[in-house]
């Protein structure tokens, strides 16, 4: 359901089918769809396939990953596989080794250097993976969550003078507020004078 809602919003938030010519405009609603495929597929896989030792996990992951890219590659192309790549975990592979934080700084990191394209499809995604904690029963997990995903929004929209205007309002006038009214978070973002 996540990569639909992703794609909804896309299309009705953020015009992409107005914005692009109508084969770029359908690749990138592909790239949305499957944002999430080679992280769900290795994790699916890894869940029926156990492994008891962490260095062997990795190294099976690693492989999985790759196996999995070279099917969307085959049957999407080159240029979308590394789109999709780009919206997956961007530090996946490093997160046993470093802090959550670290983890999380080096992701932002890596989503603030992508084209702009694949930041537009990372906001949507992101107001979607905060939407779905609404239900969360760990609040003190859901409330950091929301409050880093909240400041990456935040830290695109401000970094993103190659993002169209009115998707940058858009989220400035739709979504921070609604993040805010529903975590009690100070925006210190303004619209208007």
């Amino acid at each position: 359901m996540h990569p639909l809602a992703v794609a909804k919003e896309l299309i009705a938030d953020c015009s992409i089918l107005e914005l692009l010519p109508e084969g770029e405009a359908a690749d990138k609603l592909a790239v949305a769809l499957l944002h999430d495929s080679v992280e769900d597929a290795v994790k699916g896989i890894l869940k029926a396939w156990p492994v008891p030792v962490s260095l062997a996990k990795e190294m099976r992951e690693t492989y999985l990953r790759e196996q999995v890219g070279k099917i969307i590659r085959q049957v999407l192309g080159k240029e979308l596989l590394e789109e999709i790549g780009g919206l997956t975990k961007a530090a996946a592979g490093i997160s046993e080794f470093l802090t959550k934080e670290k983890v999380a700084h080096i992701q932002l990191a890596i989503i603030l250097t992508q084209p702009a394209w694949i930041r537009i499809i990372k906001l949507p995604d992101w107001h979607q993976n905060i939407s779905d904690l609404k239900n969360e029963s760990d609040r003190y997990f859901a409330a950091g969550f929301i409050r880093e995903r909240f400041s990456w929004i935040k830290q695109v929209l401000e970094a993103g003078q190659d993002i169209p205007l009115f998707i940058r309002l858009s989220f400035i006038e739709r979504v921070i507020p609604e993040i805010a009214a529903n975590s009690q978070i100070n925006t210190g973002m303004r619209v208007g004078p």
